[in-house]
């Protein structure tokens, strides 16, 4: 039950965000005309670029992580032998 209500609630929340950022902004980029963009469309995408770049480094600290674990960690004798 706690989850259903919660659940509302966050999408209330959402919806509401969403209704309040529907008018167009102006985007300008390096090259060219400035692109007319709805706000939500460019927070959204922002987010996402967020996500994605900050899983990314996580991704690259937990490789470096498992390498330096292999290399400072001894061998372990064969026990097939």
């Amino acid at each position: 039950m706690l989850r259903l209500v919660l659940s509302v609630l966050i999408t209330i929340v959402f919806v509401a965000f969403v209704m309040m950022n529907t008018h167009h902004v102006a985007l300008s980029v390096v090259v060219g005309e400035p692109v007319k963009i709805r706000l939500i469309f460019l927070l959204l995408a922002t987010f996402v670029l967020g996500i994605m770049s900050s899983s990314f480094f996580i991704m690259v600290r937990q490789v470096r992580q498992r390498k330096r674990v292999r290399i400072e960690s001894p061998k372990s004798p064969d026990l097939a032998e």
